[in-house]
């Protein structure tokens, strides 16, 4: 019974991807007749750059929740499995239902912007395709060895508990290599278009596709980008875990849904103070690519990003201290630590003003 279902886990997950894949290759060669010489077309009523970026954000939110939770999701489960505390299991297991769940929408919007990308942008993507294409079918073989792998890590939980268990973690962690594997790819993408490498700059023409895939940014936005999405998907199992919390009837539940919320948003909090140390990592390389880029970047008109960056990241600071103040009130002998509850949010409000403070900004096109 449990291989029928872990077998039919599979074949579901491969039927959905190539559907999708389906779809986006049939609408790429309905359209593909009906080509001409324009490089951009417009997008009904908000524009083509606009729809693309609403897209391609969803499907980058997903994707990052859908490779970050397993990873502290497979530290959990073999925490669990070494220390035999069936909790750690449990907590492993309920983000292992949510990252499943999240694979099929990160597919679904995925599959919208590919079929986007070359409707809207058919210049750009020929040339990606030119330059990077080899890419692009790594990463379509590297998604369906992922679904296998995901839908059988997932299906064969219960299965594999008692007897097992050691192959079911490294089943788990052939699921973070391909995410990771994934992430490489998609960097080597983006690092592509923003500091762009291999190529004749005269002419356009490949030169090196290597150079081309590892260019300035790849390895540091590829490191940014894993540490943000354990730190986003912590935030959503967190999140998850409240509401659960707040919806089940049973203390034991309560009780386990409040140490769920804990435990996830620890995790959170423990990769979120790494993230501006990578950060300033990628700000670096950029720099390293083209100086004027790094300034038009940070004391441009694109600056007012980085204020408004600025300002997400000090309001995650309160909420984080907030949360820890309403823990307190959880934990026997707490209360004598609200009186410095006060003192560490001025504290933290000066250091936010102080760094949050533009000096050099744009406020004009004709100062950028």
């Amino acid at each position: 019974m449990a291989e029928a279902s872990t077998s039919r886990g599979i074949s579901k997950g491969l039927v959905k991807l190539t559907v999708l894949l389906g779809i986006s290759f049939a609408a790429f060669l309905i359209i593909k007749p009906f080509a001409t010489e324009e490089s951009y077309r417009a997008f009904p009523m908000i524009g083509s750059r606009l729809w693309v970026w609403i897209i391609a954000q969803l499907h980058l939110n997903f994707a990052a929740f859908v490779l970050g939770v397993p990873i502290f999701a497979v530290a959990m489960e073999y925490l669990g499995w070494k220390k035999g505390d069936e909790r750690l299991d449990k907590i492993a297991h309920d983000f292992a239902k949510l990252f499943t769940v999240a694979y099929t929408i990160t597919a679904i919007f995925g599959t919208v912007l590919l079929i986007s990308l070359p409707i809207l942008y058919p210049k750009f993507t020929e040339h990606m395709m030119k330059i990077l294409g080899p890419t692009w079918w790594a990463y379509i073989a590297v998604m369906y060895a992922e679904t296998v792998i995901v839908a059988y890590y997932y299906y064969s939980w219960d299965r594999m508990k008692s007897d097992g268990k050691g192959r079911h973690v490294f089943l788990g962690l052939l699921v973070n290599i391909a995410g990771t594997a994934l992430l490489l790819i998609t960097s080597s993408w983006v690092g592509y278009m923003t500091t762009p490498g291999g190529v004749n700059e005269s002419t356009g023409e490949l030169v090196s596709r290597w150079h081309a895939i590892k260019t300035h940014m790849w390895l540091p936005l590829s490191l940014h980008r894993l540490v943000a999405n354990v730190v986003f998907g912590a935030s959503i199992g967190a999140a998850y875990a409240a509401y659960r919390f707040i919806t089940s009837t049973s203390p034991e539940e309560k009780a386990y849904y409040d140490w769920m919320g804990y435990t996830a948003a620890m995790i959170s909090i423990a990769f979120y103070f790494v993230l501006p140390g990578i950060g300033y990592l990628l700000g670096v390389e950029i720099y390293a690519f083209n100086e004027q880029m790094g300034i038009q970047l940070m004391g441009g008109f694109f600056a007012w990003l980085w204020v408004m960056q600025a300002i997400l990241m000090g309001l995650i600071l309160f909420f984080i201290n907030y949360y820890l103040w309403i823990s307190l009130n959880k934990m026997p002998g707490g209360e004598r630590y609200f009186k410095y509850v006060k003192l560490l949010y001025v504290f933290t409000f000066l250091g936010w003003a102080i760094w949050l403070t533009p000096h050099s900004v744009a406020v004009s096109l004709e100062e950028a």
